[in-house]
């Protein structure tokens, strides 16, 4: 890997980084507020929202989502991007 090969990995796993973890706080976010008041009213439940324990049990299942869609951003696709460019210079 030359240095300008280096600079762009860097700067994009902070933009990735950064973006995943803001989506991860709204996501988060918005489905505590659904267990709280055990409705669920955003997205798509908007025309039809659910409430009750099929509310909570759905914004559990965001919660636990969105942390396995953020460790794959964080872990996996970087260690993807490096293999790829060390089997390429090589």
């Amino acid at each position: 890997m030359n240095k300008d090969e280096i600079i762009i990995f860097v700067a994009g796993l902070a933009i990735m980084l950064t973006i995943a973890f803001l989506l991860r706080s709204a996501i988060k976010k918005i489905a505590e507020k659904a267990i709280v008041d055990r409705k669920l009213s955003t997205g798509i439940y908007r025309f039809f929202p659910i409430e009750g324990d099929q509310a909570v049990r759905l914004a559990k299942g965001y919660i636990s989502g969105i942390k396995i869609a953020f460790w794959f951003f964080v872990l996996i696709l970087p260690f993807i991007y490096l293999l790829s460019v060390l089997n390429r210079g090589l």
